[in-house]
């Protein structure tokens, strides 16, 4: 195949409705650009950049803190 300089998706403007289908165009372009050939800290930031930096970011902390409480509700319920 060619050396071809793939264009990256648009932001992602956080509609969870939206998620889908913006991720399925992401994986496409990290398939035809072979960005799964990179780092896993390359692919990462190529993610948030193509998501749009800021929101990725808070997008990612209100996960983990999501993750966080879930483990800590299960921790909590276990010492009952």
């Amino acid at each position: 195949m060619s050396n071809i300089a793939w264009k990256q998706p648009e932001p992602f403007n956080f509609v969870s409705e939206e998620w889908p289908n913006w991720k399925e165009v992401f994986l496409r372009f990290r398939s035809c650009s072979k960005l799964y050939k990179e780092s896993s800290e390359d692919q990462k930031n190529t993610l948030f950049y193509t998501m749009g930096a800021v929101e990725a970011k808070k997008s990612l902390i209100h996960s983990n803190l999501k993750r966080f409480r879930r483990l800590k509700q299960k921790k909590m319920a276990v010492k009952r």
